[in-house]
């Protein structure tokens, strides 16, 4: 005959002490897991900190301009304190643009953000134009 593993089994011996009641015990939890999120919203909305990580888009404002100024003689440089006054203007213009297109979703009874809520968006700023125009779809 093989042997097989023992497994431990759990008894129904309740110690006198302890009388049994009719509802199990629920372990205690720290918080709603659900609301998770909207604390980190409000974390985020507390900070003044950039969002959007120094080094990559400063990495990026420089590729970007490499790219645009290859046929000019010179090496075009950046100040640092012209990327970070582009850095807050793009956050902020960003940061404009969810704000609006979240009223657009509210608006049309949704809770969700769809991509046409950013579309109405820049259309109705006129930068709609502008993206297909350079080609940023």
């Amino acid at each position: 005959m093989a042997r097989t593993k023992q497994t431990a089994r759990l008894t129904s011996f309740v110690h006198p002490s302890h009388p049994q009641t009719s509802e199990p015990v629920r372990p205690q939890r720290c918080g709603r897991p659900s609301r998770s999120w909207l604390r980190d919203i409000r974390a985020l909305q507390r900070s003044t900190k950039f969002l959007i990580p120094k080094a990559a888009f400063y990495r990026a404002v420089r590729e970007v301009t490499q790219d645009m100024t290859t046929h000019l003689p010179y090496v075009v440089r950046w100040n640092i304190t012209a990327l970070e006054a582009l850095h807050t203007t793009y956050e902020d213009s960003q940061t404009k643009l969810f704000e609006d297109s979240m009223m657009c979703s509210i608006h049309g009874k949704r809770v969700t953000l769809m991509p046409k809520d950013m579309l109405l968006v820049m259309r109705l700023q006129n930068t709609y134009d502008s993206i297909f125009k350079f080609g940023f779809t």
